[in-house]
């Protein structure tokens, strides 16, 4: 096992920053990985990662399996939900009230502002969101089920894709080789 853990799977040519200092409160590089690779493996337009799943950082290096247990060791499953566009800005509200928190969301597909515990200015790629379309959304089952506060979430509809995410992370990184992610803008904290 010892082996299987130690095994370089990809490396990263920035500090990864994640756990419970910066996770919960800010969008982080590392957040912005996991987010995008929930994405990729679902084909989703909109990731959702509550930063309390995010329990550490990875530095600068070589990234083994260990690592990515070490961040998200929980073995939660991605679940695609679609979402209209008011149920998103729903969770991106209640975020909003959470910085700080693990409750305090890390997002991928779209970027907003958080003004006043409000979000605001929520874009789905480049466009302003539309409340009344449906978008496909992933995010792991501890949310999908409510949890964190999530209730809105709970009685949706669901397709849970039995992809754990720690595997879908591993695997992003091993396609990519070299990961070095940006803060890009997706959350701004006025």
């Amino acid at each position: 096992a010892d082996s299987i853990l130690s095994q370089p799977i990809g490396r990263a040519l920035v500090q990864l920053e994640g756990g419970k200092s910066s996770s919960r409160s800010k969008e982080t590089n590392l957040g912005n990985l996991i987010t995008d690779a929930m994405r990729d493996k679902t084909n989703a337009e909109i990731g959702f990662q509550n930063g309390g799943g995010i329990r550490a950082g990875i530095a600068p290096g070589n990234i083994t399996y260990r690592d990515v247990l070490t961040v998200q060791p929980f073995g939660n499953t991605l679940v695609v939900i679609d979402m209209t566009g008011s149920q998103v800005e729903e969770v991106l509200n209640f975020s909003a009230t959470k910085v700080g928190s693990g409750a305090f969301m890390q997002v991928s597909g779209l970027s907003f502002d958080i003004n006043n515990g409000k979000a605001e200015n929520v874009k789905v790629g480049s466009a302003s969101i539309d409340p009344n379309k449906s978008y496909r959304v992933v995010t792991n089952n501890f949310v999908a089920a409510g949890g964190d506060g999530y209730k809105m979430l709970k009685g949706l509809p669901k397709e849970d894709t039995g992809f754990v995410d720690a595997d879908a992370f591993r695997e992003y990184v091993a396609y990519k080789k070299q990961v070095s992610p940006k803060v890009e803008g997706r959350i701004t904290i006025k």
